[in-house]
Formats: C-alpha cells, structure tokens, sequence
C-alpha cells in the first residue's frame, strides 16, 4: 500500500502542501522539475557560485585558535583579509 500524502510529510518533516505540490510538479513536467527547486522571484544573488564555493571551502577548513568553529563574523573576517 502507498503511503499518504499525510504519511509521507511527517517521515520528511515537511507540510503536505510541500508533498502535493512536488507530486503535482512531478506528473505535469517529470521527475528532473521535481527534484530541482524552480528559480524564484526577487532580488538578484549578490554573490557569484565562485564567491560561495570560496566562502564553503573556508568554512571547512581548520577554524582559528581560540575557536572551536567558523562564526559567521570569523568567516567575514578571513575573506576580508584574503581580498585584500
């Protein structure tokens, strides 16, 4: 038997409506819309995928003396120094 709508949103902890809304994605345009979040409204990104990938590949990296992780304010900081 296939699980509910209902069943399926407390195993993913997200709300049916997030379930229905996929389900109806996934008949009317096919799996690869389904699985992919659609580009929304809105301001553009202020920064570029090589920006984000810099930012990630800091934050797991060692973090500094004294910290035992990478802070937001610590992140900044660091990029700040590398840019100059």
């Amino acid at each position: 038997m296939q699980p509910s709508d209902t069943e399926i949103a407390e195993i993913l902890d997200v709300g049916r409506n997030t379930i229905w809304r996929i389900k109806k994605r996934y008949r009317e345009e096919g799996l690869q819309s389904a699985l992919t979040d659609k580009p929304r409204p809105g301001q553009p990104k202020k920064y570029t995928d090589r920006h984000e990938a810099e930012v990630i590949a800091q934050a797991c990296t060692k973090s500094p003396d004294g910290s035992k992780r990478w802070s937001l304010t610590l992140l900044t900081e660091e990029m700040r120094k590398k840019k100059g």
